[in-house]
């Protein structure tokens, strides 16, 4: 069999589902050659020996050999799925990304986690349905409220191009809005150019995983983690991110909603129990 090689990006969310995609060409290719694009990193060089600790984590040989070349042509996740016409599937990498205790008062399916960072769903949307969604979530009586992620995102060149309407920060809206009695918060005060820790990323996946139930708004890094290791309740943009409405829009996995409207992510909300 022939060999495969491939420059890409360096997105956690990217990671995980890179490596859920290339994971389903074992039976076409002998090995595949995977390298970071170096350039991604100006700007914020911090960022490199998370990526590649987190790399050698999922990216394993003898099938994956990671190198630095950056001859090998650059392809995103969705370049990839073209190219290579595979039906994309969710990938399970609790195993891998997972460690840690569970904080104290916290026991296993029974809290809830909701992540800070929203991406790719636009905020006049969020806006829209946040009334209702902070009603319902006032109403989940016996379920404490784990906050993850970050209080403030720094704006990285990718994500200036964006925008901050379609990237942004809702951690203000549950500390104002949710009582404070139901609340764990386990932010960090910075993410975007301030790099991950990589003890409390896995610890962060660990909380995710052991949840009774993840809320993700939106896209980005942390849907793409929360999909692969928890019981998961998003709302995205299916129309925004094709890839991810390949993955979800047929319901095949029964711990995981990932809804293209409002209606379909409330009334999920509304049933947990």
């Amino acid at each position: 069999m022939k060999e495969y090689s491939v420059k890409i990006p360096i997105g956690i969310g990217d990671l995980v589902y890179i490596k859920g995609l290339l994971d389903l060409t074992k039976d076409r290719f002998s090995c595949i050659n995977i390298s970071p694009n170096m350039a991604l990193f100006n700007g914020r060089p911090k960022y490199k020996p998370f990526v590649m600790e987190l790399m050698g984590m999922l990216f394993k040989p003898p099938f994956y050999n990671i190198t630095m070349d950056q001859s090998y042509p650059f392809k995103s996740i969705v370049d990839m799925w073209r190219q290579l016409k595979i039906k994309p599937r969710k990938p399970n990498v609790a195993s891998i990304l997972c460690e840690g205790e569970l904080p104290k008062g916290l026991h296993s399916g029974k809290y809830i986690v909701i992540n800070t960072k929203v991406r790719a769903l636009k905020k006049n949307a969020y806006r829209a349905f946040q009334p209702k969604l902070f009603k319902l979530l006032r109403s989940i009586g016996k379920h404490k409220i784990v906050l993850l992620g970050e209080r403030e995102i720094e704006f990285t060149n990718e994500y200036k191009n964006l925008g901050h309407k379609n990237i942004y920060c809702i951690y203000r809206d549950l500390v104002d809005y949710l009582p404070s009695n139901k609340i764990v918060d386990l932010t960090i005060s910075k993410l975007g150019i301030t790099p991950p820790n990589m003890k409390k990323f896995k610890h962060d996946c660990n909380i995710m995983h052991h949840a009774h139930r993840v809320i993700q708004i939106g896209g980005g890094g942390s849907f793409c983690v929360s999909s692969a290791i928890s019981k998961l309740i998003c709302i995205i943009s299916y129309s925004s991110l094709p890839f991810f409405a390949e993955v979800f829009r047929y319901n095949e996995y029964k711990d995981v909603l990932v809804a293209n409207n409002s209606r379909e992510f409330l009334k999920a909300i509304e049933e947990i129990s």
